[in-house]
């Protein structure tokens, strides 16, 4: 645990790299030195802390190659230079293990195996090979094989196997520590690991049942527990013989030999190597998806000096699973920082407030190091595709990116203080669900899900949450951990670093002989151990009657809804919430030397909550730390010991007392905020200028290839893409774009990614000279000047090129993408209009669908929303400005402007001259008592949107999806959604059968769809 026992007033203000936001950085193109140092510039500038050097989809330099050696030094060396961090990554793409398919191509021995059973009789399929067999089924170890387009042509690899795990450490560890080494322990800190997995491997012939396997696991396996599981197999897949101790025996081992081969070698490798190895397992969110992923997941967190989790998508549900048996882990192993990588599939419109609460979910539980996911090099092709938000310079809102991770600095700052104060612990159920498991529907995440693992899941979710609602403090319990490393100490039970009064056992079907030694022990001296959801029914799955009848004696039973009751009356709880909602209030309590920090989150995105709370301590010197503002206030108790505060949706903000108050600058005492009376509305009109220029996107295209005789209909040029890829068209290809024009633009630009591969670029029959061209947001995005080149009415783009269709599954880059035929864009001075378009039956709130756009003469006012006032595609920043009366200003009263619904990313505020901000979240106001005046007022906004309106998705049925992938921006099912789409979406679209597809547009909000209140303080 951290040694800081006090919150240091300049580094709240101004957290140091190590607590900043390190994001992927997706290295996905040809690496460029001078590339490199410019974006690392801007991320410096941005406020992050360093970045995870990250090979991704898309990347052209050769994986571990010369150029790419050259890049990772030159960003190592700015790194330095800047004071922000270096952190490394141990695969090109992901899951780690197969080192861009060196380490598969070395020897088949590393091929990944699954266990599958067969019908009897059923011939041996390719890469099979036969293990055993009953009265009915063949069982048979499959290797995985090779060909496969994710692994660059190779395979997915065993990482059961130790050998494979040291070859693929002298791969992807060595080379960095080696060459790096200079720049270990001060600006190189680390290594990311992504998603390592032994899921058993998808086959094209029909099976009944597969289940994870290693040819290490057998042998392995009897030395654990003394019998051959191949003459048990069939337990594995049926409710047969002693089904539920051979599959918790199998599951362990399995564990166990992950552990021992993977996670334990790797771990000491880095600890050697003076390398912070972090990461996160593929499958920490559900029982059934750890089961099979990695069989127990806590255990392979001990061996990492940072251990992670994935936190993916526009939510913070369905993740409480995986963050507490992170952070639990690291409480009992002493490992002070926790890393998320987060933001993911979020999509490109992802708010500061989105961001802020997510960050404050992950904090509360224990979360201190932020990944964001993800900082493109490059947007080119399908790169800007890659699971976004992209959270870099490219995006409008970038220069007040600093404001948000300062804000998220602060609170990992303050969280790594001190040490968690847990009051429970809390039993983790994985080995009840392991011994429920049907193996035979083990085929994927979906099926080993069954009923009754999906039940547990529920039933222990909600009771994590009901704790967390409830304000108690605990950590989850894994019962190897517990073997491994608890004792009683006096009347508490101490698992590592952490000591427990309490032990909650929930929703268990079996538990551990050593587990219940240790509880009896526990109470003997004094412990409490509560149940919900009733007693264990066996001891090691099997059944054992006399030794739970001991258990029930002194185990006491609960339901659900006496929860904080029970809890109440076997400790006093270290804090108490008062008022409504404040089951909404999440908080975390760490101790530090002479004084306590308490983290205080609102989990609402509707409502500010006020509310009291009270210390069980008695409580001096108490401050409330805002990390909005970086400012500390003296907070005031009543006359019971009560503190009277408020906080906004998503709202962080932190209270110390005693020592821990020590140092603070104060700013003035903390006061409840009075009540907010509304006085006058603007509704407008705006004056109105953009800052940047306007866009149409242009997606659609029709095609041909024999030289412009004849084309294809109309279609949606990635369409276009995927159909040639499908069918490995190498050839003349030319793509012609149309948009419509009403009023001719003084100026105007095409936008074209990779000008260079054009042969010839032609607007209405004109060819367009296409040297020297300016970046527009992305170096590979060139402006071409075709001002004078339309015409009033239908205008044709033509772009003339040779194809050569992608190779997916070659282990050569330039091969692997082809050519990279996407969107284009006419940028300039011009408005759009557009027509609404019929609204799909799915829910789609908050987005207009539109269609038909014409480029015309733009507003010069403007109602508020300005993608239905000339400006669906816009990315940039707009000013709006008005000038209102005010009859009379109070001067014994505060005056704020409140803005209800702003469909921005930022908004910054100016009023009479005198400039009052940036705002990017709740509560979206401003004081402005200062600058308000009686009579003649004049205020001007600058709003920033992000690239979501450029970039879409645009075509998917959901509208604005909270979970983005690649497919999202097709026709394809995704993982992401839960509809089905088709692989040959782009065909099926022609005969109007797709079915995720919409030709239409699906544009989000930017601008005031309200306009802002001026309120005044009572």
């Amino acid at each position: 645990m951290s040694d800081a026992m006090e919150i240091n007033f300049e580094a709240f203000q101004n957290p140091p790299a190590q607590f900043r936001s390190i994001p992927f950085w997706s290295l996905n193109d040809r690496l460029e030195p001078a590339e490199i140092k410019k974006q690392l510039q801007q991320f410096a500038e941005g406020g992050f802390g360093g970045v995870y050097l990250h090979s991704r989809t898309g990347l052209m330099t050769e994986y571990l190659g010369e150029e790419w050696w050259a890049a990772i030094q030159a960003a190592c060396e700015l790194c330095e230079e800047l004071g922000i961090e270096a952190w490394f990554y141990d695969e090109e793409k992901w899951p780690s293990g197969f080192a861009g398919g060196i380490v598969p191509n070395l020897s088949s021995d590393y091929h990944a195996r699954s266990l599958i059973r067969l019908v009897k009789g059923t011939e041996l399929p390719p890469n099979c090979e036969w293990l055993q067999e009953d009265d009915s089924y063949i069982y048979v170890s499959c290797k995985d094989a090779l060909g496969n387009a994710w692994y660059n042509g190779t395979c997915w690899v065993d990482l059961m196997n130790p050998e494979m795990v040291k070859s693929f450490i002298d791969c992807s560890y060595a080379p960095y520590a080696e060459k790096y080494k200079a720049y270990l322990g001060h600006t190189a800190k680390g290594i990311f690991t992504d998603e390592p997995q032994i899921s058993p491997r998808a086959v094209s012939f029909p099976h009944q049942g597969m289940i994870s396997y290693s040819p290490w696991l057998r042998e392995f396996f009897q030395g654990q527990h003394g019998y051959d599981i191949l003459e048990h197999v069939q337990s594995l897949f049926d409710n047969t013989g002693a089904y539920r101790k051979v599959r918790l025996d199998y599951y362990r081992s399995l564990s166990a030999l992950l552990e021992n081969s993977f996670s334990r070698q790797i771990g000491e490798y880095c600890a050697e190597a003076g390398l912070t190895w972090t990461g996160h397992f593929n499958g920490e969110n559900s029982f059934g998806s750890i089961i099979l992923n990695v069989g127990n997941m806590m255990i392979q967190y001990r061996h990492m000096q940072q251990p992670g989790i994935d936190h993916l998508g526009l939510r913070i549900d369905g993740g409480l699973i995986a963050a507490k048996s992170l952070t639990s882990v690291a409480n009992q192993y002493g490992m002070t920082r926790r890393l998320s990588e987060l933001f993911g599939i979020s999509g490109q419109n992802m708010s500061f407030e989105d961001r802020k609460w997510i960050a404050g979910w992950h904090a509360v539980l224990g979360i201190n190091h932020f990944c964001p996911h993800l900082a493109l090099y490059s947007m080119k092709g399908c790169r800007k595709r890659d699971y976004p938000p992209t959270i870099s310079p490219q995006q409008p809102y970038w220069k007040d990116n600093k404001l948000v991770e300062d804000y998220m600095a602060r609170i990992c700052y303050v969280t790594a203080l001190g040490e968690f104060a847990p009051e429970l612990l809390v039993l983790h159920p994985l080995e009840s669900c392991i011994m429920e498991l049907p193996g035979a529907d083990v085929v994927s995440i979906n099926a080993v899900s069954t009923i009754s693992i999906n039940e547990r899941d529920t039933q222990f979710i909600t009771l994590l949450e009901q704790l967390m609602g409830i304000h108690r403090d605990y950590d989850l319990g894994d019962e190897q951990i517990l073997q491994d490393i608890g004792k009683i100490e006096g009347d508490q039970l101490q698992v590592g670093q952490m000591h427990y009064k309490i032990v909650l056992l929930p929703y268990m079907s079996t538990i551990r002989p050593s587990t219940l030694t240790l509880l009896e022990a526990f109470t003997q001296n004094g412990g409490k151990v509560l149940t919900v959801g009733g007693y264990p029914t066996y001891v090691d799955g099997e059944e054992d009657t006399a030794t739970l009848d001991k258990l029930k004696s002194y185990a006491i039973p609960i339901q659900e809804d006496q929860l904080e009751t029970a809890l109440a009356q076997a400790v006093a709880p270290l804090i108490r919430l008062f008022g409504e909602e404040v089951s909404s209030i999440w908080t975390q309590h760490r101790t530090l030397e002479g004084g306590s920090l308490v983290y205080f989150i609102n989990l609402s995105r509707a409502q500010e909550i006020d509310y009291a709370f009270k210390l069980q301590e008695t409580v001096e010197s108490a401050l409330l730390w805002d990390p909005e503002t970086g400012h500390a206030h003296h907070l005031k108790a009543d006359e019971e010991g009560k503190f009277h505060v408020r906080l906004e949706p998503a709202h962080s903000f932190i209270v110390t007392t005693g020592e821990a108050s020590r140092g603070a600058t104060i700013s003035g005492d903390y006061h409840l905020p009075g009540k907010l009376d509304p006085i006058l509305t603007l509704e407008g009109p705006w004056k109105g200028i953009r800052q940047d220029p306007n866009l149409l996107t242009l997606d659609y295209a029709r095609y041909s290839t024999d030289e412009g005789e004849t084309y294809s209909e109309l279609e949606p040029v990635i369409g276009i893409h995927e159909r040639f890829t499908d069918t490995g068209y190498n050839g003349s290809l030319i793509l012609a774009y149309a948009c419509e024009v009403a009023v001719l633009p003084l100026q105007d630009f095409l936008i074209v990614e990779q000008p260079e591969m054009y042969e010839c670029i032609a607007v209405n029959g004109r060819t367009i000279p296409i040297q020297d061209c300016e970046s527009y947001r992305d170096a590979s995005f060139r402006k071409i000047n075709i001002t004078d080149s339309l015409e009033i009415g239908a205008n044709r783009i033509t772009l003339m090129l040779h194809y050569i269709a992608p190779i997916l599954d070659s282990s050569q880059a330039v091969l692997r993408y082809g050519t990279e035929i996407e969107s284009i864009y006419v940028a300039g001075d011009f408005g759009i209009e557009a027509e609404s378009s019929e609204v799909a039956d799915q829910e789609t709130p908050r987005v207009h669908w539109l269609t038909n756009f014409v480029m015309t003469a733009e507003r010069e006012t403007f109602k508020g929303d300005l993608a239905i006032e000339g400006y669906p595609f816009y990315a940039g920043e707009f000013h709006l400005s008005c000038s209102f009366s005010l009859p009379v200003k109070k001067t014994d009263k505060r005056y704020f402007f409140a803005f209800p619904r702003a469909d921005v990313i930022t908004l910054t505020a100016e009023l009479n001259g005198q400039m009052l901000g940036t705002i990017a979240s709740s509560p979206w106001r401003f004081e402005v008592t200062e600058a308000i005046q009686a009579g003649e007022n004049h205020l001007q906004l600058t709003l920033a949107n992000s690239l979501r309106n450029m970039l879409g998705p645009h075509h998917h049925i959901g509208g604005e999806l909270t979970k983005v992938s690649p497919e999202s921006f097709t026709g394809q099912t995704s993982w992401t959604y839960r509809g089905t789409g088709e692989v040959d979406w782009y065909d099926c679209r022609l005969t109007g059968q797709a079915s995720l597809w919409r030709d239409d547009y699906t544009i989000v909000p930017f601008g005031l769809s309200k306009g802002p209140i001026i309120l005044v303080e009572n």
